[in-house]
C-alpha cells in the first residue's frame, strides 16, 4: 500500500502510455470517487475535456485512478500542468505520470540542400540519448524537399516541465537555419497575435509554452509590419526593374490568403528573391555557374528569369493566358501580377482566382525545375500545365464543396482542351 502511494513506485508491468496516476490521500478520501477524479482533479487541475480522455482504470480501495489520454499531445500538456505538492489544490491528491514516451519520430528541415547529414547527426546527437536515421522525405514529384526523418530518444530531465529535455525548433548550422517538428510539440511563437485582454475581454489563464514563446511586447505592431513589408517589396521590385503599380496594399493581402504552406512560401520567396536557383547559389559560391541550365538559353538563371523570362515559362504564361481571361477577366498579364499581384479584375473574387492560377503556374514551373536538377527530365509544356491543373483542382472542389456558384467560374470542363 505504501509503495503504491510513492509517486515514484508505479511498477513496471503496470505502466502504460499516455496515462497519469491520481491517488486521494486524506480523511476524505473515502468519499470521493471517480465522479471527483473527473470533475475536479482532471478537468480544473489539469484542463482535459471528458472527449479527450480515453480510458479510467480504477482501483477504489486502495483509491488509485490510472486515467489514459487519446493522445501524446494531450499527455504532454495534462504533465505540463501538473502543479507543485505545495499547490493548495492538490490538498489530499497525489497526481503521477505512468511513463513519458521518450521515443519519437521527428523531422529535421534545412533551408539548403548542401547541408551534409553527419552535421546533423551530431547537433541530434547534443540533445538526444539515441538517434536513429530513417531516411529523406521526397515530395509528390519524387523530388527531395531537404527532410530528413530521425527516430531519437529523449534524454530525461525531472527539473523541466514533461520531464525531457526539448530541443530547439530552430537552430542554424553553418549559417544555415534548420526546423524541428515532431508530434506533441509545445506551441510557440510565429507571429504577433492580439490576446483576449487587448480586445476588452478578461485574459484567460492559458498555460504558457515550455519554450520557444516569446514576449508579445517584443513583437512590433501588426500594422508596422505591413507598413514595412511593403516597404521591403517595393524596393525588391525596384531592384528586378519591374515597373509596378503605385497601390501595392494587395501585396500583403494576398500572400496572407493562402492555406497551403507549400504555395504560400513560394509566393513569399519570389518577392524577397530567396528562391535556391542558380545565380542565388553562385553568389554564395554554391554552384559553379548562375547561367540557365535550359538548352539554348544564356541568360542568368535568377527568380525573375525562371518565372517570367525564360522561354520555358513564356511558353507556359502563353498556353495558360486564354483560360486566365476567361476565369478573371483580366486584361493583361504582367511580371507586376506574376510577382505581386497586381491585378485588374472587375471584382474581389476573380482577383483572388487569379492570384491563386498565378501561383499555381509557378509552383509548376519550380516543380519542373527541380525534375530537371535532381532527375535530369526535361518536362514538355502539356506536362508542366497538367502539374498546375492539378493545383488548380484543389481549389475548385473546396469552392464546389462550399461555394457552388464560384465554382461555375472555373470553366472546368474547358481544361482538358488546353493539354
Amino acid at each position: 500500500m505504501d509503495e503504491d502511494l510513492d509517486p515514484g513506485s508505479v511498477p513496471a508491468y503496470a505502466r502504460i502510455k499516455h496515462t497519469v496516476r491520481v491517488i486521494l490521500t486524506g480523511d476524505a478520501a473515502d468519499a470521493r470517487g471517480m465522479r471527483f477524479v473527473i470533475e475536479n482533479v482532471l478537468d480544473k487541475i489539469l484542463n482535459v475535456r471528458k472527449r479527450e480522455i480515453l480510458a479510467i482504470q480504477d482501483y477504489p480501495k486502495r483509491r488509485i485512478y490510472d486515467c489514459t489520454f487519446i493522445g501524446e499531445g494531450v499527455f504532454l500538456d495534462a504533465v505540463m500542468r501538473i502543479p507543485k505538492q505545495d499547490d493548495p489544490r492538490l490538498k489530499g491528491i497525489q497526481i503521477v505520470e505512468h511513463v513519458l514516451d521518450e521515443t519519437k519520430l521527428i523531422v529535421v528541415k534545412m533551408y539548403s540542400p548542401f547541408v551534409n547529414q553527419r552535421e546533423i547527426d551530431g547537433f541530434l546527437t547534443a540533445y538526444f540519448k539515441k538517434v536513429e536515421f530513417r531516411g529523406k522525405i521526397m515530395n509528390d514529384c519524387g523530388v527531395w524537399t531537404s527532410k530528413w526523418r530521425y527516430q531519437v530518444t529523449c534524454n530525461k530531465d525531472p527539473t523541466l516541465p514533461g520531464g525531457i529535455l526539448l530541443p530547439p525548433a530552430r537552430f542554424k548550422l553553418n549559417n544555415v537555419c534548420g526546423d524541428l517538428f515532431f508530434a506533441g510539440m509545445p506551441n510557440f511563437c510565429r507571429r504577433p497575435k492580439k490576446t483576449t485582454e487587448q480586445q476588452g475581454q478578461p485574459k484567460r489563464d492559458v498555460r504558457k509554452p515550455a519554450w520557444g514563446k516569446a514576449r508579445e511586447e517584443e513583437h512590433p505592431p501588426q500594422e508596422e509590419v505591413k507598413s514595412d513589408f511593403r516597404k521591403k517589396t517595393g524596393r525588391n521590385a525596384w531592384k528586378m526593374n519591374v515597373s509596378l503599380l503605385e497601390d501595392l496594399q494587395v501585396l500583403s493581402d494576398f500572400i496572407n490568403f493562402y492555406k497551403d504552406c507549400r504555395r504560400k512560401d513560394l509566393a513569399w520567396s519570389c518577392i524577397h528573391e530567396c528562391l535556391p536557383c542558380r545565380a542565388f547559389q553562385h553568389r554564395r559560391r554554391m554552384a559553379n555557374t548562375a547561367v540557365c541550365p535550359r538548352e539554348g538559353c544564356q541568360e542568368p538563371k535568377t527568380v525573375y528569369h525562371l518565372f517570367w523570362t525564360c522561354f520555358y515559362a513564356k511558353r507556359e504564361w502563353t498556353k495558360i493566358l486564354p483560360l486566365v481571361k476567361k476565369i478573371t477577366e483580366i486584361k493583361d498579364l504582367n511580371s507586376a501580377a506574376v510577382f505581386y499581384g497586381c491585378l485588374e479584375c472587375p471584382i474581389r473574387t476573380q482577383e483572388i482566382m487569379a492570384w491563386k492560377i498565378i501561383n499555381c503556374v509557378k509552383a509548376a514551373l519550380w516543380n519542373a525545375r527541380n525534375i530537371l536538377l535532381f532527375k535530369h527530365e526535361i518536362l514538355s509544356v502539356n506536362d508542366v500545365l497538367a502539374l498546375c491543373f492539378s493545383d488548380m483542382y484543389q481549389y475548385f472542389l473546396l469552392d464546389k464543396k462550399y461555394y457552388p456558384l464560384l465554382a461555375r467560374k472555373w470553366y472546368f470542363n474547358e481544361w482538358n482542351a488546353l493539354l
